[in-house]
């Protein structure tokens, strides 16, 4: 086991500028390297997410049909209720002296 002692210690000033040179490159590829890996996820769109989702989705659905069924309709449902409730807080926002009868009668048909 490895405590910390065992590993040695050096000071960046203490080594010869070649290997200063070389630790340089060495930390620019890595980090370039990292920034090739998850740089869709932070573009416009969002590609490398997208992917990754798509990736998901067909895994979920050869794996177990059963939870992608559930997920599907979930996530179906989710969206209903939350255009549901974005059109009635819009309803509220705009329209707050109007009959709340009116205003629900109005999102249950839109929502349908």
């Amino acid at each position: 086991m490895c405590t910390g002692s065992d590993i040695p210690v050096y000071s960046f000033a203490d080594l010869a500028e070649s290997s200063r040179q070389q630790l340089e490159a060495d930390c620019f590829w890595c980090f370039s390297k990292l920034l090739d890996g998850i740089q869709d996820n932070y573009t416009f769109a969002q590609p490398g997410i997208q992917q990754r989702i798509s990736s998901l989705k067909e895994l979920v659905s050869r794996i177990d049909g059963e939870l992608w069924t559930f997920l599907v309709i979930f996530a179906c449902l989710f969206l209903r209720l939350q255009r549901y409730f974005m059109i009635v807080h819009e309803l509220y926002s705009f329209a707050p002296v109007v009959d709340i009868v009116i205003l629900l009668s109005k999102v249950s048909k839109v929502v349908k």
